[in-house]
């Protein structure tokens, strides 16, 4: 799977499942000074958040339950997903 994004309308949302995938994931790591596996990337103009979710992501999921999994990245609803190219076209992030 090339890298997704899945979309959140609601913050807390995307901040809950951001929080569990870093447990899972060892974050933070002090030695490498990183605070997290991943970064919500806010809309500038709507109040969505987009997650990335890799194939790294979506390896270590691989053996979860569905019930497991859906906490970590939601993929049985297709509407949630986009891809840089869409996020680009729908001004996720604007030209400077």
């Amino acid at each position: 799977m090339a890298l997704k994004y899945e979309i959140f309308t609601v913050e807390a949302d995307a901040d809950t499942k951001t929080a569990i995938i870093d447990s899972d994931r060892g974050y933070p790591k002090a030695a490498t000074k990183t605070d997290g596996y991943r970064q919500l990337i806010k809309h500038p103009t709507l109040e969505k958040w987009a997650a990335p979710v890799d194939d790294d992501l979506v390896t270590a999921c691989a053996s979860m339950s569905a019930a497991d999994r859906i906490l970590r990245y939601n993929d049985t609803d297709p509407n949630k997903w986009k891809t840089r190219e869409q996020l680009e076209t729908d001004g996720w992030f604007p030209a400077y």
